[in-house]
């Protein structure tokens, strides 16, 4: 079974086009898994929930996480339809973020 295929299949279905294999997918980007699964197994023979747990524990991206609950699966980032991934805003820092430089490059700026 090439997983890195499968990987990138998953990655189409829960970032840009779900309804490719009829998934029902929330407003936060949530798809149950159970239903990728049985997508997966009718495209891919075999694959089942131990292999999925495989490609998101492995992938070095960390393209895709579980809820708590282990009962649904969505894409972190890299989304081109419209979903919210809860994640919360971020401020960038009060203070200027130096980095090191010699003598002679600050000179010349």
């Amino acid at each position: 079974m090439n997983l890195v295929k499968i990987g990138k299949y998953i990655s189409l279905l829960l970032r840009h086009r779900p309804e490719a294999e009829g998934l029902h997918m929330d407003e936060h980007g949530w798809v149950d898994a159970q239903e990728l699964i049985d997508a997966l197994a009718r495209k891919f023979p075999g694959f089942d929930r131990d292999v999925l747990d495989r490609i998101v524990a492995e992938n070095d991206k960390k393209r895709y996480s579980y809820s708590e609950d282990g009962t649904r699966i969505r894409a972190n980032q890299g989304h081109s339809i419209d979903v919210d991934v809860e994640m919360p805003e971020a401020e960038p820092p009060e203070t200027a973020c130096w980095t090191p430089a010699s003598e002679t490059t600050v000179e010349r700026a």
